[in-house]
């Protein structure tokens, strides 16, 4: 029997789940992965234990007391009693677009007899071990949509079923636990297991093998695949608003486990992302960070008068410019991934594309023109106050005229993200009424907002500057 910790993560086998197993492994705990079959459990397995010896996995179904109850009298028998519990079990069975009335009462009953009462039927097991104990930490993997001051629309079933699961994690189960959240949440799907390629210094294929015509279409793709994936990670800007730092320094397990949504990655095809995108973000760290501290830098000294139009013109020039930057650098490895997939891989990475698409499409269209402006107008100033503090109704209502102003080209927008093509003439203007509109509330701004400003950016500075000299 282990002289570890036992840790149990329900759901462990892909995505999250099995990135949190291998942390735990990592940080030298026994870890129990729980699986739908014991063919993911294998698999997981075969990728656990490459971090090391001291994990196991065995068929589990939350959304059945017997074969929960099987499954702790399983672990404690063979490797004692768990210490650790973690609920990340999960389903999302609905559109991501799907209202009250579209949801059936059998996708809400689905939904929560896994997100809710899986979590529930999993704590009723396992808290009376760990009273035995007289240790014990749960954490039930949640989701920001279950947030109650981010409750929106869309999957009303998912949605609600997280909000129940974040009040549970605030019961405690008479232990220290509690919800930690995540982006989203997905159906449990097949794990795709094709060959993994390894490439050296050299070209993505060497010339004899590939066509330049099959070149340029592959990383046309993998270019494709960058922006939807940068363009999904809203929750991780939310973050990295919070907390710069924590979000940079955990942006590669947060970046493969967004890639696995799309693509149900295969252990050896999870290895390459994390590996591929470790490398990224050190090359980042030494060679980008210094720079975007004097970007910074150069940003508080405009702001101590007010910021002109040309000013925002030039900082956003520079700010796409190391976008541009950062996508060179990643792009042969996003080509090279792109041919590691198989036809079934692929498929589901243009449905979820698609489905990206017909989300922001929904979502461009959705309610009269007035209540559209409304929803830009709000994320503007969102956004806007996250550097500015609160602004007053005067300087709420410039933005409000400076939106208006600005045409909406979601449109212009659902073509770069499918196309990638050249920005259009209506993208350049709009980005010159934001310009015009950043540089009017500039010159509206208070002592005491122009100083939360500041502090703002010296704080993200302190971030680089702290990440930049642990690289």
């Amino acid at each position: 029997m282990p002289s570890h910790k036992i840790a149990i993560v329900t759901g462990g086998n892909r995505g999250i789940g099995h990135e949190i197993a291998r942390q735990l492994l990592k940080s030298d705990l026994f870890v129990v992965v729980g699986a739908r079959d014991q063919v993911k459990c294998d698999n997981a397995l075969a990728s656990l234990r490459k971090e090391g010896a001291n994990v196991a996995a065995f068929p589990l179904d939350v959304n059945d007391t017997k074969s929960v109850r099987r499954f702790v009298e399983h672990v404690e028998k063979q490797h004692g009693a768990p210490s650790v519990l973690v609920n990340n079990a999960g389903v999302y069975p609905e559109a991501t677009d799907a209202k009250v009335v579209d949801s059936s009462t059998a996708i809400w009953r689905e939904t929560f007899e896994t997100n809710l009462f899986g979590a529930v039927r999993m704590c009723r097991e396992v808290v009376p071990l760990m009273k035995k104990l007289r240790y014990g930490r749960i954490v039930n993997i949640s989701s920001g949509l279950g947030q109650l001051h981010q409750m929106g629309e869309g999957s009303p079933a998912y949605r609600v079923s997280k909000a129940a699961l974040n009040a549970l994690g605030e019961d405690r189960h008479g232990r220290r636990g509690g919800p930690a959240h995540r982006g989203g949440g997905r159906r449990d799907r097949r794990v795709a297991e094709p060959p993994s390629l390894e490439r050296s210094n050299r070209p993505v294929l060497p010339r004899p093998q590939a066509d330049p015509v099959v070149s340029r279409r592959t990383l046309h793709l993998a270019a494709l695949v960058l922006a939807a994936l940068l363009v999904a990670s809203c929750s991780f800007t939310k973050l990295a608003y919070m907390n710069a730092a924590f979000a940079y320094s955990n942006a590669t397990p947060a970046l493969t486990w967004l890639v696995d949504d799309y693509v149900d990655l295969s252990g050896a095809q999870r290895e390459f992302v994390r590996e591929r995108l470790a490398r990224a973000f050190a090359w980042h760290r030494a060679d980008e960070l210094p720079e975007y501290n004097r970007f910074l830098e150069s940003v508080l000294r405009q702001v101590e008068d007010n910021l002109t139009v040309e000013e925002a013109r030039s900082d956003y020039r520079e700010l796409r410019e190391r976008y541009h930057r950062l996508l060179d650098r990643v792009l042969p490895d996003a080509a090279e991934f792109i041919l590691q997939l198989d036809g079934e891989q692929a498929a589901q990475m243009e449905r979820k594309f698609a489905e990206d698409n017909r989300k922001m499409l929904n979502e461009a269209t959705r309610g009269t023109p007035a209540a559209r402006l409304e929803r830009r107008v709000k994320r503007t100033l969102e956004h806007l106050e996250e550097f500015t503090g609160a602004l007053d109704s005067a300087q709420r209502e410039l933005v409000a005229r400076h939106v208006a102003a600005m045409e909406d080209t979601y449109r212009e927008r659902l073509a770069d993200r499918t196309y990638r093509q050249n920005e259009i003439v209506a993208l350049r203007a709009r980005e010159e009424k934001l310009f015009g509109m950043l540089s009017a509330l500039s010159a509206s701004l208070s002592a005491e907002q122009r100083a939360y400003f500041q502090k703002r950016v010296r704080g993200f500075m302190r971030d680089i500057s702290g990440l930049a000299a642990g690289s």
